[in-house]
Order: C-alpha cells, then sequence, then structure tokens
C-alpha cells in the first residue's frame, strides 16, 4: 500500500466518499420507492384508472404486474403504518429497503403472476434472477443433503430451470 493511503487526510476522504456513496443510494432507492407509492397513491384515489389497469399498463408502457405492485405497496404501507401521507412513512424505512425487497419480502404477488405456470415464470426470468434462484436452490439442497452426487444436483438444475449446457453464459 503506499504510503499516501496511510495517512489521516487519506482514510478521512475515503471515509466521507462512503458516507456520500450510502448516503445517495438511500436518497434515490427511497426516491424510487416513493415514486412507485404515489403511482399506487393516484391509481387508488381514481376508479377509472383503478378499473383499467391493461389499459393503464399499456399507456404507461408497463406491466399489469407492476401496476399492481405499486397500487399493492401503497394500500400495504396505509394499512400497517395508517399514514396520509409518504411523508409519514419514510421515518419509518429502512436504509437498505429497495423496490426489489419490497417486492420481494413485502408484498404478495400479484393475482397475474400467481396465475403464471412455473414454465411461464421460468421463460420470464432474467439470466441474473435465474442464477440467484439456482443459488438459493443448491443452498437449500445443500443444506438437505438432497442429491447423492453433483452430477445429480446439476441434472436436477438443467431439467428444473431449463439450462442451455451448450449456450457460453
Amino acid at each position: 500500500m503506499n504510503e499516501i493511503c496511510k495517512t489521516d487526510n487519506w482514510k478521512y476522504a475515503i471515509e466521507d466518499i462512503k458516507a456520500i456513496i450510502v448516503e445517495q443510494g438511500f436518497i434515490s432507492r427511497l426516491a424510487f420507492i416513493k415514486m412507485k407509492w404515489l403511482v399506487g397513491e393516484r391509481i387508488c384515489s381514481d376508479p377509472l384508472l383503478l378499473n383499467h389497469k391493461k389499459e393503464l399498463a399499456e399507456e404507461l408502457n408497463v406491466s399489469t404486474i407492476e401496476i399492481t405492485r405499486c397500487i399493492n405497496w401503497y394500500l400495504w404501507t396505509k394499512n400497517k403504518y395508517n399514514i396520509n401521507s409518504f411523508e409519514e412513512l419514510e421515518d419509518k424505512i429502512d436504509k437498505n429497503l429497495s423496490w426489489h425487497k419490497i417486492v420481494n419480502n413485502l408484498l404478495p404477488a400479484p393475482k397475474d403472476e400467481q396465475d403464471l405456470s412455473e414454465e411461464k415464470r421460468l421463460a420470464l426470468m432474467t439470466e441474473t434472477s435465474r442464477i440467484r434462484k439456482i443459488y438459493k436452490t443448491l443452498v437449500r439442497i445443500q443444506q438437505e443433503n438432497q442429491f447423492k452426487s453433483v452430477e445429480e444436483f446439476l441434472d436436477y438444475l438443467v431439467v428444473t430451470y431449463r439450462i442451455d449446457v451448450n449456450k457460453n453464459y
């Protein structure tokens, strides 16, 4: 390590930059979460929008599932915290909260998403989300000692997640 990296000024500058990254990351995630909440609030305040989610989704160029998630986020927070504005919710939000965590850990799956077969759900998954799902499966299976060999496990992954073994990922 360079001598300059050992100075107090260097350490202070690094800590300052880390704090900026953490704080601004939180602010950007909070703005995104707020946007989703406000969209849900606006849709819930207008029966025309609420009763025509499919058409609304097409106009906004988003999925009906995403529209439903915004609505569920708004309703979930209103019911859980008895709030009337997003500002009342801001103090209750953890700095690590993200839209991904809200969708996957807090909200129920939208009906449209629940109706998808496992095959359709897998087809819609991105490569990254497939890899995450495979990793979680690997950890669970490892804990359960479900397979007798690595080959047996790999065969299971190929069939379950429709992995093209000839494709370069």
